[in-house]
């Protein structure tokens, strides 16, 4: 499927210690940190105004931002609407696929060698489509594929936290009043406001395990 730059699948090797190396120093750094919160608070404002302006597509603006927010951290730009869609159609397929190491050509190697028209071949059409659509993100984004693993995570984590809420209003109902009596209705919470939001804090957290033990069992 033209996995081959994906840092998580990279053998041991000095590639995947470059990559390593280089996501230290651009994530896991502390320092690092708080020059990523303007971009994520403008970002996170788009979304927002997303939502006012069309409610019902929100799994779009979802997907949108975490594009957005992605490929702004990785490269500095907004990505158009034809690289977002892109993106959207490798991850949604590498996601119902399996994990790419082991995917059905990873696990049956023969298949490779089976010719696109013999009957119950859809499965090969569909991965030489998407390996072409991956080298196009490669050559319009090199190293693309490293922030499309953020990007899903990403998905995933504002995904599940509609659907806990509205599973779930009674915790919403007390979320949304912990920030009303603390910040008010005049301006949208900050980084700056998180020590003052316990309530809301342990949400955020709980959202992150539970996406975490999520992709920990699809993986």
């Amino acid at each position: 499927m033209g996995w081959d730059a994906l840092s998580s699948t990279l053998p041991y090797g000095p590639m995947w210690r470059m990559h390593r190396r280089w996501f230290q120093s651009s994530f896991l750094a502390k320092h690092v940190f708080a020059n990523y919160r303007p971009l994520q608070t403008r970002t996170a404002h788009r979304l927002l105004l997303g939502f006012l302006k069309y409610p019902e597509e929100y799994m779009a603006h979802i997907r949108k931002f975490s594009a957005n927010l992605a490929m702004e951290i990785g490269y500095g730009h907004v990505p158009d609407d034809h690289f977002t869609n892109l993106v959207r159609e490798v991850v949604e397929t590498a996601v119902a696929a399996a994990p790419p190491p082991s995917s059905s050509f990873d696990l049956f190697p023969f298949l490779k060698y089976v010719p696109d028209w013999v009957p119950g071949a859809g499965f090969k059409r569909k991965y030489t489509r998407i390996r072409k659509v991956v080298h196009e993100l490669h050559e319009r984004s090199p190293g693309l594929l490293k922030d499309s693993e953020a990007r899903h995570h990403q998905l995933s984590a504002l995904s599940f936290f509609m659907l806990a809420m509205v599973l779930y209003p009674e915790v919403f109902q007390k979320a949304q009043a912990e920030i009303d009596r603390v910040i008010g209705r005049e301006r949208l919470p900050d980084f700056g406001d998180r020590d003052s939001l316990p309530y809301l804090e342990c949400v955020i957290q709980e959202v992150y395990r539970c996406v975490i033990l999520n992709n920990l069992f699809v993986a």
